[in-house]
């Protein structure tokens, strides 16, 4: 599991809010949080794995950032999910990833290790 630094998190959500360049982010946060319901729920799930794909080769920050977060990571445990469970965690790690790469284009973050608190 990854924490990421609050404040960050916060501040990248104003930008994001308040830029009007930042209009496709907030639509993709948006699509995420729908999704996230709508898997919750037990419907769309096919969907929502596909728009995880597409996420994830528009913001190539989120497999930047999961490999960050691994190379960080001090225990390692394996656990199996189900395919709900799966993808409601890839649709969170696609939201934080999605903050981290718009962090670094606004230049509030230099690299991406800083917006990661820790990882366990």
């Amino acid at each position: 599991m990854i924490n990421f630094y609050n404040e960050k998190v916060s501040a990248v959500l104003e930008i994001i809010k308040d830029c009007k360049d930042c209009a496709d982010v907030y639509n993709d946060i948006r699509m995420i949080n729908s999704y996230k319901q709508e898997v919750q729920n037990g419907r769309r799930i096919s969907e929502a794995i596909s728009f995880d794909s597409f996420l994830r080769t528009k913001y190539p920050v989120i497999d930047l950032m999961l490999n960050t977060a691994n190379a960080m990571k001090i225990n390692q445990t394996v656990f199996s999910q189900n395919t709900e469970a799966a993808i409601l965690s890839n649709l969170t790690q696609d939201y934080y990833g999605i903050l981290c790469d718009t962090a670094l284009k606004k230049q509030l973050i230099s690299e991406i290790k800083e917006f990661i608190k820790s990882v366990y």
